[in-house]
């Protein structure tokens, strides 16, 4: 029933805090000038001519049925782009082509001469060459039901399909904020749709084979899905939305709940095949199992839970949501499968794999002081690759490259104009018509325009200059700032009359004429490189006594959440691994292994990175997030081993060999299955088109296979170092 009060919030603001001051900056911005969340549409004629009456009228239609977009409230394009001139005294002011059905060739000539000597058109309705062009619609959905959105969202589809039909020869293609929290929806419901149930059958096809027997796979598929169906259903009741990043719980959680049964029916079919009873080989899988099964789910949910570090509420959401998914997988392996085996039995059809460790041991043994010198050495060349990450958050580059939205976007970029965008309000000491406060704002202009990476500046000076040079009758020498208050403010006047309802100023100028926003884009530029930009166009803002600013665009937001988190998460993983090794030394009742368990459970994702540096060397949002993670995964393999280690040298009274052989011959075959179960499903995350998902697979799934390795050679290769070195050996590794 909790399912039914479960949504799904795709706004990318839910990455932030209500009260983050990047996100308030913003909110203040889209109350004073209105909201800027739109839908773009992005037209590419074949004949790489904008210019053509076929071409134009499409434009003009667009323009005119995007007006009918559910909540819009402002539509831009070529066609109705208020251009201005003067009639002798009188200013006018019309759209740049009026008349729609009477395009001559000299009239377009004209309108295209026009449009590219305007610079509030060049680099954001139209291209250089004049080849692409764009039709903007704002449309305003804050606070209003999803559903708002999403009708907006579909009408934009069906326009866009409409137009497409009717002028085969533009290519048509959707953009915008709007847009980016649709195709997050999107994503969302084709990884619920196709990846999750690919996961699951790999992993039953997987333990099918490996535990042969049809029926343990079944009770397995089982678990999952009263595990998955109960997590979800709480967070429902509980009020929590699901956002792009937390909507991998369901997958982590059906990962985790295997994991967790495939322990107990490894030792239940063994049993079974020694010919116990099966009740008894129940009993006695639950009694070997339960112990190990309790610390893997309390040392996962540890390090699910240090994600409340985080700095982005659906990071936080993704580790509160699968820490409850994990108990509830804990609670239903060891209470549900145990029943579903009493009423079910199964037995293996056939001898179970079994894997020969004790020559494995010997080797490990021989070698031991080489394993560790080796882990030493691969230690410190990891250094080299983790030096060579860069913390980068672009959140178009969430999308992956195969997606419609993404390939509009990085057309846009190619042709048009930038994905990284400031938004600066400049707040007047008198009122925007002050010729002091003008000549500094077009100043900054000026500024903006040398600075190498700018693409576009939307600025209302550009207007005023134009108005100005229309007033003198057209005289070029005139493009200027209007010389005193009194000009400035009828030019404004005047042009506000002019102007028809929908297409006003104050997008770019407030109500009480104090304030005006300049919107700058970018080329594509790294968090950090956008970081470094802010503040140096901070250093030189600082130096105007005309106005006061602020600053702060999605881009600026993303940026400066990424390193935040960076600085958040690694508080958090440190204290989740202090937290494990406390809680493993209390299971162990033993602080040399606790302390000797974390030396696997670290190794992995400090290695991990470092590959990551070496190969990728980009680590987002998202990749913050992994080592806390990985370290509440990674340590499962760790407990088992080492509980069954100890059992081995205390009620089996092994010397350590043979308490190794033991160890594995008893744990081994499942620390290898549920590794590589959970490798798969990770894997299958990692084919994600919502690149934070497919990332944090990729590298959950190398550190796993590095915890693997950890756990079968180098923990076992430190245990079995000479003893009077065994010491400085483990602290060396450490």
């Amino acid at each position: 029933m909790g399912l039914n009060h479960v949504v799904f919030n795709a706004d990318y603001r839910e990455f932030f805090e209500i009260d983050d001051p990047q996100r308030m900056k913003f909110d203040e911005i889209q109350d004073v000038f209105g909201s800027s969340d739109n839908i773009m549409f992005l037209l590419v004629p074949t004949s790489q001519n904008v210019f053509t009456e076929e071409v134009f009228t499409a434009i003009h239609q667009l323009t005119e049925r995007a007006w009918q977009i559910p909540h819009s409230y402002r539509v831009d394009s070529l066609t109705n782009y208020q251009y201005s001139w003067s009639v002798g005294d009188d200013l006018m002011v019309e759209d740049l082509l009026l008349d729609i059905d009477n395009l001559s060739f000299e009239r377009l000539a004209w309108a295209k001469k026009a449009a590219l000597s305007e610079p509030g058109l060049m680099g954001r309705l139209l291209n250089n060459g004049a080849s692409v062009t764009a039709v903007n619609v704002l449309v305003n959905v804050r606070g209003k039901p999803a559903s708002a959105e999403h009708n907006a969202v579909q009408y934009a589809y069906a326009l866009s399909e409409e137009l497409r039909r009717e002028y085969p020869q533009v290519d048509v293609y959707l953009l915008g904020e709007v847009m980016a929290n649709a195709t997050f929806n999107e994503l969302y419901v084709q990884d619920t749709t196709t990846l999750l149930p690919l996961m699951v059958l790999l992993i039953l096809l997987l333990a099918m084979f490996a535990l042969k027997s049809a029926v343990a796979s079944i009770h397995i598929l089982v678990v999952v899905i009263v595990s998955v169906t109960a997590s979800i259903g709480l967070i429902g009741w509980l009020g929590g939305a699901l956002t792009s990043p937390s909507s991998a719980a369901p997958i982590i959680i059906v990962t985790l709940a295997i994991a967790d049964c495939v322990h107990l029916l490894t030792h239940y079919l063994r049993f079974r095949q020694e010919g116990m009873l099966n009740e008894d080989a129940i009993a006695k899988s639950v009694d070997r199992n339960a112990k190990a099964i309790f610390y893997t789910s309390l040392t996962t949910i540890i390090g699910f839970l240090s994600l409340n570090a985080s700095d982005s509420p659906p990071f936080r959401n993704l580790g509160n949501f699968v820490a409850l998914g994990v108990m509830m997988a804990f609670l239903f392996s060891v209470l549900l499968l145990p029943l579903l085996l009493i009423f079910f039995p199964c037995s293996p059809r056939g001898n179970l794999i079994q894997i020969t460790w004790k020559a494995w041991i010997d080797m490990c043994h021989r070698n031991a002081r080489s394993i560790v010198a080796l882990t030493v050495m691969i230690l410190l060349g990891s250094v080299y690759g983790l030096k060579e990450n860069d913390f980068n958050d672009d959140w178009i580059a969430y999308f992956d490259e195969s997606v419609s939205f993404r390939q509009a976007v990085d057309i846009s970029e190619q042709h048009l104009s930038g994905t990284t965008t400031l938004e600066y309000v400049l707040t007047s000491q008198t009122r925007v018509t002050d010729p002091v406060y003008l000549r500094d704002v077009e100043s900054f202009t000026q500024y903006l325009y040398s600075l190498p990476q700018t693409r576009h500046v939307f600025t209302f000076t550009d207007v005023l200059k134009r108005l100005n040079r229309n007033m003198n009758g057209d005289d070029p020498a005139e493009y200027l700032i209007p010389k005193n208050r009194e000009l400035a403010a009828q030019y404004l006047l005047l042009y506000e009359m002019s102007l028809p309802f929908g297409l006003d100023v104050t997008n770019q100028i407030n109500l009480d004429k104090t304030a005006m926003r300049i919107m700058v884009t970018f080329k594509n530029l790294s968090s950090t490189q956008l970081i470094s930009l802010e503040n140096e166009i901070a250093m030189h803002l600082n130096k105007v006594d005309s106005f006061d600013f602020f600053v702060t665009s999605p881009s600026s937001m993303f940026a400066h959440l990424s390193h935040n988190n960076i600085r958040s998460m690694l508080i958090g993983t440190v204290l989740a691994m202090i937290l494990i090794a406390f809680v493993l030394m209390f299971a162990l009742k033993s602080v040399k292994l606790g302390a000797l368990s974390v030396i696997p459970n670290v190794l992995p994702a400090f290695v991990a990175f470092g590959v990551w540096g070496l190969w990728v060397s980009e680590i987002n949002l998202g990749l913050s997030i992994v080592a806390s993670i990985t370290m509440g995964i990674v340590v499962d393999d760790t407990v088992h081993f080492l509980t069954h280690y100890q059992y081995a040298r205390e009620a089996g009274n092994c010397n350590r060999v043979d308490a190794l052989v033991r160890t594995l011959e008893e744990s081994g075959h499942a620390i290898v299955l549920t590794t590589f179960i959970l490798m798969m499903g990770f894997l299958v995350l990692a084919s994600s088109d919502f690149i934070i998902n497919a990332n944090l697979g990729l590298l959950t799934a190398i550190t796993l296979a590095l915890a693997l390795i950890g756990d079968l050679l180098v923990l076992p290769a430190i245990l079995l170092l000479p003893k009077k070195r065994n010491t400085n050996a483990t602290n060396l590794a450490t």
